[in-house]
């Protein structure tokens, strides 16, 4: 069964295509690192003091879980899958 808070794999290829056009990365490299776990790889772009933010976001599973599960980051992720 599908879970309505995940992107089903057309949600995720379109999530990967804003990404790769945001960030001016090839999608498919986005994608590899995704599964690769290698978060440093997909930071590298960013300004110092954002990627130090992001990094200890993504340390803290609890700070990371209360901003994906906030009324924004919600609204952010319906309207980018289309919901």
């Amino acid at each position: 069964m599908q879970d309505q808070n995940f992107p089903n794999l057309q949600q995720q290829e379109q999530l990967l295509r804003l990404a790769g056009q945001a960030t001016g990365r090839d999608p498919e490299q986005l994608r590899q690192a995704l599964q690769n776990g290698q978060v440093e790889s997909l930071l590298a772009g960013l300004p110092g003091d954002r990627k130090q933010q992001a990094v200890q976001l993504l340390q803290d599973p609890q700070a990371l879980r209360r901003m994906l599960e906030s009324p924004q980051a919600q609204a952010l992720l319906r309207s980018l899958m289309g919901r």
